[in-house]
């Protein structure tokens, strides 16, 4: 059940999932507890956490912060129970290993004052990457971006992709319209949410840094990428749309959502090269937008390169976005 809103509750819910991040949760929390804005109230979910997390949590004395317990569901149930736990109209989402910048909350409540029928407020952030061989990142836009509303499917589509979960607010009346996170899908279920609410909201972004994300080294292989969905969550959603005609009519035959899914194709294209780069190909032949021509060929023409030249080639590309981040 959803909590009820009243004249007492405050500007913003921030919902922090916590599984097994006992070093890191004092961390986040501090962050949020430095904003700028402090009206607001943090709802912890522990998701059946064993690293005493938990204990962490409870030795806050502010009557601000609520501590939710669950047996393990995942990360989307344990945001879903976080948003209907919340008693704000305006939920903010912080994994428990980031952390925010001061003026972040401040920032995405100005973003709602000026399109106050928006979807989606994000902010852009820094990646730190925790690998040992990279050091902390800002990662720009490769499409420079004023602050305002975001084509969110094309700036995507283009590798300018600006906001993670912990960057973003949303109105709960907006999660309650589009239908929560998905609980039955493992991976993209942030980016699925973003296309639904993409779908039938604008969705307003700033370009200001102000979450520092963290993320282990993007090329460093697992078992889970074995376990990756031969359809994309996104791609299954827009067909599934379509088959029952429930597609907004603005984005039927649309361009940018057309590149959009095109390059999320790509993107199983890169994630399959990992485990099988012959079964990489028919995901990368089926690309046909015009815009990713080249990016298409590169990537096919790179799954032909030899498996033993690639760890080189992966060195050589950390080691030239490290330089060009000391410039």
């Amino acid at each position: 059940m959803v909590s009820e809103l009243t004249d007492s509750s405050p500007k913003v819910s921030v919902i922090i999932p916590l599984y097994n991040k006992a070093a890191f949760i004092e961390r986040a929390i501090d962050s949020i507890l430095s904003q700028t804005v402090q009206d607001f109230e943090i709802v912890v979910v522990n998701d059946g956490s064993t690293d005493g997390g938990e204990i962490i949590v409870n030795a806050y004395t502010d009557s601000r912060i609520r501590l939710i317990n669950q047996e393990n569901g995942g990360v989307s149930v344990a945001r879903n129970n976080g948003v209907y736990a919340s008693r704000a109209e305006f939920v903010a989402f912080l994994d428990a290993d980031d952390e925010w910048l001061p003026d972040f909350l401040d920032t995405v409540l100005r973003l709602r004052r000026k399109w106050p029928d928006a979807g989606l407020y994000g902010t852009n952030r820094i990646i730190v990457n925790t690998s040992p061989k990279y050091k902390e990142t800002l990662v720009l836009c490769h499409q420079r971006y004023d602050e305002g509303i975001y084509p969110y499917f094309k700036m995507s589509a283009l590798g300018a992709h600006p906001f993670c979960m912990s960057s973003v607010a949303i109105p709960k009346s907006v999660l309650m319209d589009v239908g929560l996170f998905r609980t039955n899908i493992k991976y993209y279920e942030d980016m699925e949410i973003y296309a639904r609410i993409g779908l039938s909201y604008k969705i307003v972004c700033s370009p200001l840094h102000l979450v520092r994300y963290y993320k282990e080294d993007e090329y460093a292989a697992t078992s889970t990428l074995s376990l990756i969905p031969e359809i994309h969550p996104i791609i299954q959603l827009v067909n599934e749309l379509k088959e029952r005609d429930e597609l907004d009519s603005r984005w039927n035959g649309c361009s940018d959502l057309n590149l959009y899914l095109d390059s999320l194709n790509l993107c199983q294209a890169t994630n399959r090269m990992l485990l099988n780069r012959q079964s990489a190909r028919p995901y990368i032949l089926r690309v046909t937008h015009k815009e990713l021509f080249w990016r298409k060929w590169m990537l096919y023409l790179y799954s032909f390169i030899p498996e033993f030249i690639l760890p080189a080639l992966r060195d050589a590309y950390g080691y030239i976005r490290s330089f060009v981040s000391d410039k």
